[in-house]
């Protein structure tokens, strides 16, 4: 910068109710240059104008003119209590998880948990045939698991948990080169 030149600096914000930093209007100007409408406070915060993150915008039109109107895609939905529902599940997640790794061991779990999801996902299109495919593949694996570890006299855990492996390995390459999902 040249000794003529103006220093641009950043005026110190003040804090709002809200416990938003804002310039002050002496500082900022009027603010009768800014738009009106849901942008106008994040504008004269410093912020960026447009859609917030997860806000779809949908344009419709009043006599040629388009307005645009942000949405947030749960605008529409029952409110729930959702504190509680998450409290819950989180909870009971949390115990059956520990005392199933305590059983069974932390690979056995986790592959019971991620392999049947993942092969359902890749085969099937809606959530009610992904339950049905990953509850067969799981149940049939476990099945084909305990039956070659018996028979072969190899470890339990280890036979499904790779038995698992290969299973979605060779039902995703099928996938992958030629059959149609169901």
């Amino acid at each position: 910068m040249g000794a003529g030149e103006p220093r641009l600096e950043r005026p110190e914000p003040c804090v709002r109710r809200h416990g938003r930093p804002r310039v002050r209007g002496s500082q900022a100007g009027s603010g009768q240059d800014l738009p009106r409408g849901p942008d106008r406070d994040r504008l004269r915060d410093g912020h960026r104008a447009g859609p917030r993150p997860l806000e779809p915008v949908s344009a419709r039109g009043r006599g040629g003119q388009i307005d645009a109107e942000r949405k947030h895609p749960l605008d529409d939905a029952r409110p729930t209590r959702p504190r509680f529902w998450e409290a819950g599940f989180f909870g009971l997640f949390a115990l059956t998880i520990t005392n199933a790794v305590e059983v069974a061991g932390v690979l056995m779990v986790f592959a019971y948990l991620i392999i049947p999801a993942f092969v359902a996902s890749v085969w099937t299109g809606s959530f009610g045939r992904r339950l049905a495919f990953g509850w067969g593949f799981g149940t049939a694996a476990s099945l084909l698991g305990v039956s070659l570890s018996y028979g072969y006299d190899l470890p339990t855990g280890a036979t499904i948990v790779t038995l698992m492996g290969v299973l979605a390995g060779a039902l995703g390459g099928v996938r992958r080169f030629g059959a149609s999902a169901v």
